[in-house]
């Protein structure tokens, strides 16, 4: 089911629970992604009463790995039903049988605030229908009463239902020329002008006109000719140009004159960073000054202090980030009828967030000004800042603030921790095991959290992370994670073993040596003495057909006096491509690594892959 605004949906959501149209579901999969809901937006709310009902919901404010529990739920037919918006327009592959399209846009009280796109509207109803399974589907579209008032609105409902033919492509700066011409204008007038901030006033089509202005003055820096030849063959180029009439091409050209005319006093690296971070001229003109101060300021802190959000920004510095255009465009959130502005302490939410405490901790700060509101509507706006400021819009500003430092010749510790806070914030972690860790579990925070705490309990260091994840057993995960479902869990062990990102090192060498794990340190020494003597035992691969419940699930064994004797085990990162050969009747030999005549330290072995069969 597809509404075009998130509030459609949730209206639609509060009404089919109030209803009670629906059974609960006694699937343990609904049962278990339900919890999972709950422990988000609380067992009362409207959303986990759905999906323990069979229904499940997906759009932008939902945390990114439940996101996609939902739609791997649905992929595989746990959920039979999922309501939507425009998050499935692009990079999803759903068996989809029926689609009703509920809305085509944003209504208002005289009409149409936005409208379902021709284009996206195409790219919808082709999700209908299962590639090699059933290429028919059915796709049933709700009229708005709008389409009733008029002709014109008939013609305009009717040409949704014909789309034998797909609408030309546009350019997104395809304006009127009576409205693009004073804007241009405008801005050629500010260039010639000199003045500081060139964009400064102009409120319509700014941000992509900026975006022209950096990438025709990156023409202009690296032009080794003509340079305003190169530049005005540059625009002539875009479809922008192409698209509009003759008095806004004139305007265009005058544009470029008169940025070729202002080259000399341009600030390249302002342009260059505005460029390389997608932020707008202005929010890089204050990324930029508020690097110099961050740099300025941890020069005064002690050498042996590590950098961290805490001592790197203040409230007020980290204001100058909520302050930019891209982050402070907050909308406020919507709940059925009703609208809320959120009124949060973003330092504080953000230091929450990243010093690892729970989602509930992290909601008390969030809504600590909204505590006269009622539940449902507290976790709609605790989820909805979680997924723009910390999944989206803070990572994106704070890239900008990395690459600022990093332009500015910081020290490398704090350049280090600048390029890693984007991916801390998204992920709420501290950490770069954290992130790690959240990458192989695809960001489910608690999840990651709890996991990242066991390896550093374990000591390890960074280098060994993966190690350490291929040494996870599933009776380890059950201890861990005691409510999670059996198939959860063998999802995580998979996500942990990298089972999901293949990379078949034996298939694709021929050959691989690596060094053994928990090694038996007597038969080693055993082996060592044979080998002295002029012995040379045999080494083979053993399976263990219980490798769930053990560490490791090949060893590779010597075999002394006619018995097979383990000496140690092959890391986990080898193990699933090795089972797989084996199924397919690929033999592998096993050789134990020598150097001069002696043994190397510590025990290693060659694996050699051979195009013989063996019954094993």
């Amino acid at each position: 089911m597809f509404y075009y605004t998130k509030n459609d949906l949730n209206t639609f959501i509060g009404t089919l629970v109030e209803q009670g149209v629906l059974e609960e579901s006694k699937s343990p999969e609904l049962h278990a992604l339900s919890e999972k809901f709950s422990s988000i937006y609380g067992p009362e709310h409207a959303f986990t009463q759905a999906v323990r009902q069979g229904v499940g919901i997906d759009h932008g404010d939902l945390p990114i790995w439940l996101r996609g529990m939902v739609e791997e739920a649905f992929r595989n037919q746990s959920l039979k039903v999922l309501a939507a918006n425009q998050v499935i327009l692009e990079g999803v592959n759903f068996p989809i049988d029926d689609m009703l399209v509920c809305s085509l846009g944003s209504l208002g009280r005289d009409g149409f605030n936005y409208r379902l796109r021709k284009q996206d509207y195409i790219n919808l109803i082709g999700r209908v229908g299962r590639a090699l399974i059933n290429t028919e589907g059915r796709c049933f579209i709700f009229r708005p009463w709008i389409y009733t008032r008029s002709l014109e609105e008939q013609q305009e409902w009717q040409s949704y239902i014909d789309i034998e033919r797909s609408p030309d492509v546009h350019s997104t700066m395809k304006f009127e020329d009576d409205e693009l011409l004073p804007v241009l204008q405008a801005l050629t007038a500010a260039i010639e002008g000199g003045e500081d901030d060139v964009f400064d006033g102009i409120r319509w089509w700014r941000e992509p006109l900026e975006r022209l202005y950096s990438v025709v003055l990156g023409v202009a820096e690296s032009s080794d000719g003509e340079r305003y030849d190169q530049m005005n063959s540059f625009v002539r180029k875009t479809l922008a140009y192409q698209e509009v009439g003759p008095e806004s091409k004139r305007g265009f050209r005058r544009f470029v004159r008169a940025v070729d005319n202002s080259i000399e006093a341009a600030d390249f690296e302002l342009y260059r960073l505005a460029a390389l971070s997608g932020l707008s001229i202005a929010s890089s003109r204050v990324v930029r000054d508020l690097a110099k101060d961050i740099i300025a300021s941890w020069a005064e802190e002690d050498q042996e202090t590590e950098p961290n959000f805490d001592n790197i920004f203040s409230a007020y510095s980290f204001d100058k980030i909520i302050q930019l255009r891209e982050c402070y465009r907050l909308g406020p959130v919507r709940y059925g009828t009703q609208r809320w502005r959120a009124r949060v302490n973003h330092y504080e939410a953000t230091s929450s967030w990243l010093n690892g405490e729970s989602w509930e901790q992290v909601s008390e700060v969030i809504l600590r000004e909204h505590t006269r509101l009622i539940l449902n509507t507290k976790a709609q706006i605790v989820t909805s800042y979680v997924s723009q400021m910390f999944e989206y819009r803070l990572p994106w500003a704070l890239k900008g603030g990395a690459l600022a430092v990093k332009e500015l010749d910081a020290p490398g510790d704090l350049q280090e921790f600048m390029d890693s806070l984007p991916s801390f914030i998204r992920f709420g972690v501290a950490t770069t095991a954290g992130v790690e860790i959240s990458k192989l579990t695809r960001g489910e925070r608690s999840i990651a959290l709890a996991l990242t705490e066991k390896f550093e309990e374990s000591g390890a260091e960074l280098k060994e992370l993966q190690d350490w994840a291929f040494g996870i057993t599933l009776a380890q995960l059950r201890n861990w994670f005691p409510g999670e479902t059996e198939k959860n869990l063998e999802k995580l062990r998979d996500e942990l073993y990298g089972h999901s990102a293949r990379n078949w090192t034996l298939r694709r060498r021929g050959r691989i040596s690596t060094k053994l794990i928990d090694v038996d340190q007597e038969v080693w020494n055993e082996l060592k003495r044979r080998i002295q003597d002029g012995e040379m035992p045999i080494a083979s691969l053993q399976v263990d057909q219980k490798m769930e419940d053990v560490p490791h699930g090949i060893s590779i064994s010597a075999n002394i006096d006619g018995e097979e004797i383990i000496i140690g085990f092959l890391k986990k990162q080898y193990e699933e491509e090795i089972f797989e050969l084996l199924e397919w009747g690929r033999k592998i030999s096993v050789k134990i690594t020598r150097r001069r005549g002696e043994l190397v330290e510590p025990p290693t072995v060659t694996l050699v892959l051979t195009s013989a069969t063996t019954l094993f």
